[in-house]
């Protein structure tokens, strides 16, 4: 409520100025002057239905009418002189209200409101001394993949100086960013806080050197339902150099430092460097090199980390790349030294051909890795894991205490809970991550996770991996057909348990068609290993087709079956996306829109349908628009279907 009324207080003051309506003005002195006004008024009626059963035999069927309205304005302003004062104001306002009558809980009416106001403003801009301020407020409804509803409250606001010069300039901002979340089915709660100032300052030397160095301060705040609130002050310092060897740039040292120091709830210090050198050298080789220097310390946990690599490429003609390559990495942690040497070489062939083009490719790799230590819980700290439907994501490191795994977000303001946003499987030894559709991780996010493992005390070993490529496109890329091969096995071990290697044989057959408007393809993955041995099939289509002068449509299909071979056990994804948009007229158009997706698996359950036709007419600057929505979904513990009719006026100006 305290948000509309400050929207609506600003538009009334705004609305007020002088010479709103005329013509726009340019560099002209006023008080107040519009440059440029635009936006949208809109009413909205529809009606709804829904049905909810739960697999209790618990049911509801409410449904819903409601009066909406929507008020968008954005605009361009200044005071006295566009380059005194420059304001952008952007509002966008959507009251309305419904009535809900429901079968098992009594009627109630209540209001929606989706609100949103953003202002930026910059004072002397144009000047060697600037100053910024903006403000973004709001409140808006999103359903993650289709299945779950969160209503988000969103309130930022801060400024920034600029000092801008040749000898070193400066910029200085301070930011407040809140961000609160609720799942409407859960009731789950999320609230984030965040204070940040940041100054940075740059210099070059000349022409062929950058540098620039950087501070910050993050007061962090974070609440999540059923978990203790969390309160962090982070302190960031970073360095990056850059001096370019000669003119075209291709020789260049870079060089980034980076210290953080962390404290209150969770305390921990890191410092990180990172060097690398790339040198264009005569008879078409490339060199390239880095170091890179790890420290973290925490509490009963230290870890130091030494990593040199190289690298020496030559290019032949413009067909084969070759490359050779060294890396040594020294690990020392809290109960153990670790030391990995590796060596290798690679080939890319890349040739036309009659009809087509041919594509080679050819690794080798060998890794030594000794570990002295004793037996102990080892603490993982940020391990990175890529979660996509249908992949397959582990753990890096056997034998982890499941209970020990914490999963968040990249920023670590947003912590995951298991068995909502997604679940663990034990494979063996080691642990899968899977996400769970509808909850917080989207499809193909990257999470970060600590754990505990427990580590073995001594052990040795050598790897060797092997990567083979080919593939030929045919008739002007009309038909593809690749190949694709990996290999990863050990010898010399000592002391080590078998279980704890990834022994991997994969071999990967595949072709693509592409003709004018259509495309498709199917893929065989079978892949044998010691921790999890699978085969899966995936094939897809896809068509984008004017089908006459006024038809147009896009059809999306695909079929994903993946398979554990030692228990058979079988993940089934099926989707298919379909858009026909008809132009009646000029100034009328028929639109509609289908989605089907499938998914059976353990934890991952889901069928979901969604239907919408869509009529809109432009008269003059007036839209009406009149649609359908049909919607289904089967999802874990709950059914719910879906039926909505709308009917929505706009006025553009």
């Amino acid at each position: 409520m305290k948000l509309r009324r400050n929207i609506i207080l600003i538009l009334v003051l705004f609305l007020g100025a002088n010479s709103l309506w005329g013509q726009p003005y340019r560099y002209s002195l006023g008080w107040w002057k519009v440059e440029s006004l635009h936006g949208s008024l809109m009413l909205e009626g529809d009606y709804r239905a829904r049905k909810t059963v739960l697999k209790s035999a618990f049911s509801e069927k409410p449904h819903t009418s409601s009066l909406d309205g929507r008020l968008v304005l954005n605009t361009r302003n200044y005071v006295w002189h566009p380059n005194f004062l420059a304001i952008n104001l952007d509002a966008d306002i959507t009251p309305g209200r419904q009535r809900d009558n429901y079968v098992v809980l009594p009627d109630r009416a209540e209001t929606r409101i989706a609100e949103r106001l953003r202002m930026q403003s910059q004072l002397f801009q144009k000047r060697p001394l600037s100053l910024g301020f903006f403000t973004n407020l709001g409140r808006h409804t999103i359903s993650r993949d289709l299945t779950t509803d969160v209503e988000m409250t969103t309130t930022d606001y801060g400024g920034n100086a600029n000092y801008r010069n040749r000898f070193l300039p400066l910029t200085v901002a301070f930011s407040r960013n809140r961000w609160d979340q609720k799942e409407l089915l859960t009731g789950r709660e999320f609230r984030n806080e965040r204070h940040n100032l940041r100054s940075e300052v740059q210099r070059s030397f000349g022409r062929y050197d950058r540098h620039r160095l950087s501070y910050s301060y993050d007061d962090y705040r974070r609440a999540f339902s059923r978990q203790p609130a969390v309160r962090n002050y982070i302190t960031n310092v970073n360095l990056q150099n850059m001096v370019a060897l000669n003119e075209n740039r291709r020789s260049s040292l870079n060089s980034l430092i980076w210290f953080t120091d962390q404290n209150s709830n969770q305390t921990f210090r890191r410092l990180q460097a990172d060097e690398r050198l790339q040198v264009q050298l005569p008879r078409d080789l490339f060199f390239s090199g880095g170091y890179q220097y790890n420290d973290i310390s925490q509490s009963r946990f230290d870890s130091r980390q030494h990593n040199f690599t190289s690298r020496l490429e030559h290019q032949l003609y413009l067909s084969l790349r070759s490359q050779v390559f060294l890396a040594y990495n020294d690990l020392s942690q809290t109960g153990f030294d670790e030391q990995r040497r590796s060596f290798g070489f690679g080939l890319r062939y890349r040739k036309a051909i009659p009809g087509g083009l041919l594509n080679l490719s050819y690794e080798w790799r060998r890794r030594n890795e000794q570990r002295d230590g004793q037996l102990l819980t080892l603490n993982i700290v940020d391990e990175r894991l890529r979660l996509k439907d249908g992949e397959v994501a582990l753990l890096a490191n056997p034998l982890v205490d499941p209970g020990s795994v914490v999963l968040s977000d990249e920023t670590q303001t947003v912590i995951y809970v298991e068995n909502i946003d997604y679940v663990l499987i034990s494979r063996g030894d080691f642990l899968e991550v899977q996400r769970i559709p509808g909850g917080q991780i989207a499809d193909g996010a990257t999470v970060y996770i600590d754990y505990r493992a427990q580590q073995q005390a001594d052990y040795q070993f050598d790897l060797t991996n092997r990567t083979f490529a080919v593939s030929v496109a045919l008739f002007r890329q009309f038909l593809e057909i690749y190949y694709r091969s990996l290999a990863q096995d050990y010898d010399n071990l000592d002391q080590t348990r078998f279980r704890i290697l990834k022994i991997i044989s994969q071999k990967v057959y595949g072709g693509r068609v592409a003709y004018g408007p259509f495309a498709g393809g199917i893929e065989w993955d079978d892949t044998g290993s010691n921790i999890i041995p699978y085969r899966s099939l995936r094939y897809f289509a896809n068509l984008n087709h004017q089908l006459a002068s006024r038809v147009s449509a896009a059809l999306n299909a695909s079929r994903y079956r993946f398979t554990y071979r030692e228990t058979d056990e079988v993940q089934r994804f099926d989707q298919l996306s379909a858009h026909v948009t008809w132009m009646l007229s000029r100034q009328s158009r028929i639109n509609l829109f289908g989605n089907y997706r499938f998914q059976k698996g353990r934890g991952i359950d889901l069928e979901l349908g969604s239907l919408r036709g869509e009529y809109s007419a432009r008269m003059r600057m007036l839209w009406i628009t009149f649609g359908v929505d049909l919607y289904r979904r089967d999802f874990l513990t709950e059914e719910l279907s879906y039926q909505r009719t709308y009917i929505r006026l706009e006025r553009k100006f």
